[in-house]
């Protein structure tokens, strides 16, 4: 019996030993086809759907940024850059003074007598990605302005920042913005940005004011004078090389990497889409309210200070196409337009309202006394007749330059009745009164 068992075991081993290079050999064999099933899919999406890879990203921003000791980052002075965007979809020179905002002349921080300075505070939409210094609507505004027949020169300062939002703005004001001595302040808002990136920056108050003093980015990084999204580090898997490399170069891996993201932390597409539901969940109206007193800080500083303060709302584009589409569709069904829409999500049907972010600012700013801009319907209207795509960049969803002019001429219109002393102080008798001419077909 135990020469039996002996026996069997001997031929147990051999039998594994046979099979062992099987084994590895599958292994190998199923690796192989793996990576190539991965290169194979790798290629397509390169071809057919290529991805923002993080390589891509930082080669096409433009090295023109340094970290601050109280803003996420400012912009470097004295820089000259040209600026290509991904897929080459535009190209502009961007030049940052010596005063570290984008202008291609010198801007003395001291106002010179006799002039009105405007000063305009915004994101990448003000800055001016995609157009040139002179096609950005800051400057836009300036020529519109310096057009009327008044003993004004008007000097419109561009003080826009890319990724910046409503708590860097604040802390802009305060300490950078108000020393140039503006008799207006300008603040544009991208609301679909600006309050939802308050979900993604740590803000340390002031414990006098309860506003902000420093503001720092979750999400972004300063590295060689480019913006990078820094937010990766925190997850096991990031600190791996391979993914590192893979998300730094692979589109495929990008797409995979970016769609888990915004599915587990609800970032871009259901932060986005709170901005427009009929009732906002609870963490959503807290960053509401946020975002009002901010802008009543604000505007408080500004008046401290005897400058007039200016809210502008850049219409989205999401919303624009929405609204527009409605528009067409109860048009040719002969009913009046609507803003509401139930839209189907992976949890449930939800009702949207893509006109309530502009309607709840222009009631707060009407309750609190401040001239607000909402040209969305302008917008509306306008790509209407020639397209979202004549307004905005349709990758890079940036305006072109007939978006900025746009923009300048609805504020232009709407800021007429502040613009009403000289600058000796004495009343004007004749308040300015503008007359829209566009030159956007």
């Amino acid at each position: 019996m135990k020469l039996k068992t002996s026996k069997k075991i001997n031929a147990d081993k051999k039998l594994a030993k046979q099979k062992k290079p099987g084994f590895l050999k599958n292994l190998l064999v199923s690796v192989i086809t793996l990576v190539v099933i991965f290169l194979l899919i790798e290629l397509i999406f390169r071809l057919f759907f290529p991805q923002p890879t993080e390589s891509m990203i930082l080669g096409a921003a433009p090295p023109m940024y340094v970290s601050d000791s109280y803003l996420p980052w400012v912009l470097k002075p004295n820089t000259s850059v040209e600026f290509v965007a991904l897929y080459n979809e535009f190209k502009n020179h961007i030049r940052i003074n010596s005063l570290g905002v984008r202008d291609d002349r010198e801007i003395s921080l001291a106002k010179e007598k006799g002039t009105y300075r405007i000063a305009v505070l915004g994101d990448s939409f003000t800055f001016g990605i995609g157009v040139e210094s002179n096609q950005t609507f800051p400057k836009v505004l300036e020529s519109l302005l310096n057009k009327q027949p008044k003993n004004k020169d008007f000097e419109v300062i561009n003080f826009g920042a890319p990724g910046y939002g409503l708590a860097p703005y604040y802390v802009l004001l305060e300490r950078r913005v108000l020393p140039s001595q503006p008799d207006m302040v300008i603040v544009s808002v991208l609301l679909a940005n600006d309050v939802i990136e308050l979900f993604d920056q740590v803000i340390v108050y002031d414990t006098n004011t309860g506003l902000p003093a420093r503001v720092y980015s979750k999400t972004s990084l300063v590295e060689d004078n480019r913006l990078r999204l820094g937010n990766e580090g925190t997850r096991w898997y990031a600190r791996s090389i391979v993914h590192k490399l893979l998300y730094r170069y692979s589109h495929f891996y990008t797409f995979i990497a970016r769609t888990l993201s915004v599915a587990s932390r609800h970032e871009e597409n259901s932060y986005t889409l709170s901005m427009y539901e009929c009732e906002y969940p609870p963490e959503f109206k807290e960053k509401w309210s946020q975002m009002e007193e901010l802008v009543l800080g604000m505007k408080k500083m500004a008046e401290n200070h005897n400058a007039k303060f200016v809210l502008a709302i850049i219409p989205y584009t999401d919303q624009i196409s929405f609204l527009q589409n409605q528009l067409d569709n109860q048009s040719n069904q002969g009913e009046p337009a609507q803003s509401k829409a139930a839209v189907s999500g992976p949890e449930q049907s939800k009702c949207y309202d893509f006109r309530k972010p502009q309607e709840l600012l222009m009631s707060f700013c009407a309750a609190h006394n401040i001239t607000c801009v909402d040209p969305l319907d302008v917008y509306i209207n306008q790509s209407q007749h020639e397209g979202l795509y004549a307004l905005y960049y349709s990758y890079d969803k940036h305006w072109t330059a007939a978006g900025h002019e746009l923009f300048a001429q609805a504020i232009y219109k709407d800021i007429g009745h502040l613009i009403d002393k000289n600058i000796d102080g004495s009343i004007d008798k004749n308040p300015l009164e503008f007359e829209i001419i566009s030159s956007v077909k």
